[in-house]
């Protein structure tokens, strides 16, 4: 039997869909800047690739100092042009000292607190010896580092007087033309509402302190109004990051949010104007159509996404998503009627990363058969039972309902909700 759907926010989504383009260019060119979320387990690393421009953000913990410096070496030709810590922690630090040892820094900025830990140590003697060897270091007061035309990075200051390392992060905000990107290192909500009068507004912000319930308040995400946001944790952490109260609120706004401890490295690419997430194109919607104010909208996401029901298909439609295996990376979606139809320009989205798949022009779908949609690393389709939606993963494991609009951009079926 078909059933009606009536999921306010869906209609919504579809509303806004309509008003924004889906087909959003992907990222590309020469011109292409590129921030990578290194995934080093419980901790943080991000790599900051603009033409021969290089940064980087933190080198993760102790361990983590060689699997750094592996990822940089095939992507940096020269010097690290500026290297910023956030602040002393090992799990920011820790791996440093190693990249420190393998890259000459121009640059080298720091929150200015120091620490009496032998990482903090180890960290404070290349710091000096590249100082010796000509970089410059400096705190984290307000500035602006002109990268290239329409590309620049602003240092935030928040003050020195915050208590914790925690709260003393360098916070650092990225702009290329109209994309812009927010690091907030490990700042919690006391700093968050300290600096609300700044100019935060990012597409992308790196959520803070891992995803813990201690940052990351409604009021700093009103602020920044993110489209994407970014978390930095490793699997089975003894902190339980993120935590639930962070991705409740994520879902509260309707924020897709990404996890390297689910993916692995995370690169978001910008031309500009467009981005893509691990070469996936996303959609940035305009800012008067913005979903992610919270002012009105909210997500009907469950309170705990771990514990789901098993999921149900709702279509209103003879094309429905018969199911989403979200471990296999496999959705199978079938045509129940009894002629073929054409799928030129409909599309599937994953909601929680509100990733697009572009079905091919002119792919019918035959009556009574099924199609399966694949991705994940290895992934290959016959264009006739599959087709291939990317090499990345796709499918969050948690929560990620999924919804299939035709070329009119009608919804036509979601499953998961």
């Amino acid at each position: 039997m078909k059933k009606v759907f009536t999921s306010i926010l869906s209609l919504f989504m579809a509303f806004a869909l309509f008003l924004a383009p889906v087909k959003v260019n992907a990222a590309t060119g020469s011109d292409l800047l590129k921030v990578h979320y290194i995934d080093v387990g419980q901790g943080d690393s991000i790599y900051i690739q603009y033409k021969d421009y290089d940064i980087l953000i933190d080198a993760g913990d102790n361990n983590m100092g060689d699997r750094v410096v592996n990822y940089l070496k095939p992507l940096i030709k020269g010097n690290l042009e500026l290297v910023i810590a956030t602040h002393p922690d090992a799990d920011h630090i820790g791996g440093m000292d190693t990249v420190l040892k393998s890259f000459k820094a121009n640059k080298i900025i720091d929150s200015g607190m120091s620490g009496t830990s032998i990482t903090y140590s180890d960290y404070l003697n290349q710091v000096n010896a590249q100082v010796k060897n000509g970089a410059v270091y400096s705190g984290d007061s307000d500035m602006t580092i002109n990268i290239s035309n329409g590309v620049k990075l602003d240092i935030i200051e928040t003050g020195d007087n915050n208590g914790s390392t925690n709260n003393n992060s360098v916070v650092a905000k990225l702009t290329y033309e109209k994309i812009k990107y927010l690091f907030t290192g490990d700042m919690e909500q006391k700093v968050e509402k300290k600096i609300l009068n700044r100019d935060l507004k990012a597409d992308v912000l790196k959520v803070g302190h891992h995803g813990s319930k201690t940052a990351t308040s409604p009021e700093f995400l009103q602020k920044v109004n993110p489209k994407y946001t970014i978390i930095s944790a490793g699997p089975n952490n003894k902190f339980g990051h993120p935590h639930a109260e962070t991705i409740n609120t994520l879902n509260s706004f309707n924020i897709p949010y990404y996890i390297t401890k689910d993916l692995g490295n995370i690169i978001v690419s910008t031309n500009g104007t467009s981005l893509s997430i691990n070469d996936d194109e996303v959609n940035v919607p305009p800012n008067e159509n913005d979903v992610n104010s919270g002012d009105d909208i909210k997500s009907e996401k469950q309170e705990n996404p771990g514990d789901n029901p098993t999921p149900d298909s709702t279509t209103n439609s003879d094309i429905y998503i018969k199911n989403i295996d979200s471990k296999s990376e496999v959705v199978i979606i079938e045509n129940n009627s009894d002629k073929s139809i054409d799928m030129s320009g409909w599309y599937m989205i994953s909601t929680t990363g509100n990733q697009i798949f572009n079905f091919p022009d002119s792919f019918e779908l035959k009556a009574g058969s099924t199609i399966n949609l694949i991705s994940g690393r290895g992934s290959n389709s016959d264009g006739v039972s599959s087709l291939k939606w990317s090499n990345s993963y796709i499918w969050s494991d948690t929560y990620d309902p999924g919804e299939l609009y035709d070329s009119s951009n009608t919804l036509i079926s979601s499953f998961g909700k």
